[in-house]
């Protein structure tokens, strides 16, 4: 190859590992990292079809250019940060989370065991149906989220994944497959407790109704289908019912 054709390679070699790496979750599609990788390869392939005088990929390549470069702008005038004052940004208000929930953490009168007899908790459970639509989703970097909004997350080796309302995750153009609905166990049931789940799961499935929970410190967390959440509802109800 000559030198017109290794710097064609280069630009088109970002471009591809810009692109596996967004697919990977590694990067995010609006992070600055994958804007620059856009933004070089585009550049550097434009160059290259300009020395072969190539005028189709000289219009693509430029275009690309050009969208990458309105990307990057886009990006610093939102952030209104350069790179490294963001990261300092950053560490500064990790640091400021850390010191509110230790102090948080100390001001909360945590009862430390739970409830573990089975029938006391399935006669206690009283369940609450939350207002509106939850969904799961997977993202790789969380630190540009706002915790607030976040219902759970849970590292896992191929993502972060992150219960949110189903609005908060159309604003910030997240994927998901799934639409809950949101049921909390009100009672305070312990993490050692055995037999909780497999009762209440097994209640539901004998109605057809696929449930995925999640146990908190103080209580177990139900997320069904949207359709099934007013069904789940009185199945659990009519199982605490016949426990009194």
């Amino acid at each position: 190859m000559n030198y017109t054709d290794w710097i064609r390679f280069i630009g088109v070699t970002i471009l591809l590992v810009a692109f596996f790496l967004n697919l990977r979750n590694v990067i995010e599609k609006d992070s600055l990292a994958y804007i620059l990788m856009n933004l070089i390869g585009a550049a550097i392939a434009c160059v290259a079809s300009i020395l072969l005088n190539y005028i189709p990929f000289i219009i693509l390549e430029g275009c690309w250019t050009l969208v990458s470069l309105y990307g990057l702008v886009n990006y610093l005038n939102t952030s209104s940060k350069t790179p490294l004052t963001l990261l300092l940004w950053r560490r500064e208000r990790d640091e400021v989370i850390k010191r509110k929930v230790f102090d948080d953490a100390k001001k909360i009168k945590m009862t430390p065991t739970g409830q573990t007899d089975l029938n006391e908790l399935l006669k206690s459970m009283k369940p609450k149906l939350h207002e509106g639509q939850f969904v799961f989703c997977l993202v790789g970097d969380i630190s540009s989220l706002n915790s607030s909004d976040i219902i759970m997350t849970f590292r896992e080796e191929e993502g972060n994944t992150l219960i949110l309302r189903k609005e908060v995750a159309d604003q910030l153009h997240l994927s998901y497959s799934f639409v809950a609905s949101w049921i909390t166990l009100t009672v305070h049931s312990s993490l050692a407790a055995v037999g909780l789940t497999a009762a209440f799961s097994k209640a539901l499935a004998d109605k057809g109704i696929s449930c995925n929970v999640v146990a908190a410190f103080y209580h177990d967390h139900i997320f069904v289908d949207q359709k099934d959440g007013e069904g789940a509802m009185t199945i659990l109800s009519e199982l605490s019912d016949r426990m009194s």
